[in-house]
């Protein structure tokens, strides 16, 4: 059992006459083993000693034998093991004495798929197998006769090429034979081989692996003076979409006017439609109030996008809106509404950092102790009813606060009353 399978390059007879010799041994030996034993045991009883004591030779030769401690009879698979073994080498012989290469068999965990043949991924084929043509002389030796004649032995000049590869569809070129004589008549118009058509690899593109960089959210310090700059930046970092595919299918507007109907004038006109936030410029809020050490001078900016009047039989009421942004620790001072209407929405800040107060209608003018305050977030909305007063201010210290603001204007009957 423990004898290792030599390297089958040569001596291949006598490795498959040891595996034989090997196995008759085997069925022989309990055979040798019982017919010494039956002869030791005729050799004890014509014996005249016949003292079965402890201290008489009977009992030492029937106890002690050597052969019954010595000898246990070998295992029923060893025969089958040493069977198994020759059925396993005589192929392998058999290829070896025909000439064919083995090559060793390569164990490989990973998935043999399309796109990987050998178990390693090559990428994807980008185009068809091409092949070469290759000369049956290029198979043949080229050894001259004498050097045949200095070694004494005599070789074939036959071609010899490998097996063709027809899962690749490798195949043998045949022509007409040039023979002539009493051996092309014999041959007449058989085809000879001319070459192999042999597959060369596959051409294959390696795939790009493309790793996604996590985008590390930045913050500015608290305090920093370039806070507003800092949140602006942030925003630039996502590039502008692609229209181009839109502006194909669909005619895309640069500018802000459209054509729209005018109810007022029963007809149609061309007017500001849309206003870009690049185009309003807005203007620094003024410090209307005395304020504390802790909330600081910092004011917002305020931009207008549509002025639109009431018409001259008052039926629609005119109105004004824009956007507004306060940066970190910003404030907007207080102030009345008059006969307004103020609709604010928070487009951006950082959540519930946005203040909001509401005067008491008890009191006249605003007062920070009996003010009604709010914390607001993106997405919420507020509006400021006529006659009160509302501050706003952002306590964020990292992030800018952004709203849009429509006025809605009371009408000229009511506004000449008051």
């Amino acid at each position: 059992e423990s004898m290792e399978v030599p390297v089958l390059e040569e001596g291949a007879d006598e490795f498959l006459a040891s595996v034989d010799q090997l196995v008759q041994d085997e069925d022989s030996e309990p055979q040798k083993q019982q017919q010494e034993q039956e002869n030791f045991s005729i050799d004890n009883n014509d014996s005249d000693d016949d003292d079965d004591t402890n201290d008489g030779p009977g009992f030492e030769m029937a106890d002690a034998s050597p052969l019954a401690k010595e000898y246990s009879p070998p295992p029923a698979s060893l025969k089958s093991k040493a069977s198994k073994r020759k059925k396993k080498v005589e192929p392998i012989m058999k290829k070896r004495k025909k000439g064919v290469e083995l090559s060793p068999k390569r164990r490989s965990k990973k998935k043999v798929t399309y796109a990987t043949p050998d178990g390693y991924n090559k990428g994807y084929p980008v185009g068809n197998r091409e092949y070469e043509a290759v000369p049956v002389t290029d198979y043949k030796d080229d050894d001259d006769d004498e050097a045949q004649q200095l070694e004494g032995v005599r070789r074939s000049k036959r071609a010899r090429f490998p097996p063709l590869q027809y899962w690749k569809n490798e195949r043998l070129m045949f022509e007409a034979n040039n023979e002539s004589g009493i051996l092309g008549e014999a041959m007449g118009d058989m085809p000879v081989v001319s070459g192999v058509l042999s597959a060369l690899p596959t051409p294959y593109k390696q795939r790009k692996v493309v790793e996604k960089k996590k985008k590390k959210k930045q913050y500015s310090s608290p305090n920093s003076d370039d806070d507003d700059e800092s949140s602006a930046h942030r925003r630039a970092e996502l590039s502008p979409f692609d229209s181009r595919k839109l502006r194909k299918k669909y005619d895309i507007k640069d500018g802000e006017t459209a054509q729209v109907w005018d109810d007022i004038s029963g007809d149609i006109v061309e007017e500001k439609f849309v206003a870009y936030a690049e185009s309003m410029h807005g203007t620094q809020l003024p410090l209307s109030s005395s304020r504390t050490k802790a909330e600081g001078n910092i004011v917002g900016k305020a931009g207008q996008a549509f002025n639109i009047p009431a018409d001259e039989e008052d039926v629609y009421v005119g109105y004004i809106s824009g956007n507004l942004e306060l940066p970190p620790r910003g404030i907007k001072d207080a102030e009345g509404v008059g006969g307004c209407n103020q609709i604010f929405t928070v487009c951006r800040c950082q959540p519930k950092s946005l203040e909001i107060a509401l005067g008491h209608p008890d009191n006249p003018i605003f007062s920070p102790k009996t003010a009604q305050r709010f914390l607001l977030s993106a997405g919420d909305i507020f509006r400021v009813p006529p006659g009160n007063h509302y501050r706003i201010q952002n306590h964020s210290k990292v992030e800018s606060s952004m709203m849009t603001w429509t006025i809605i204007k009371p009408r000229r009957n009511q506004s000449e009353e008051k």
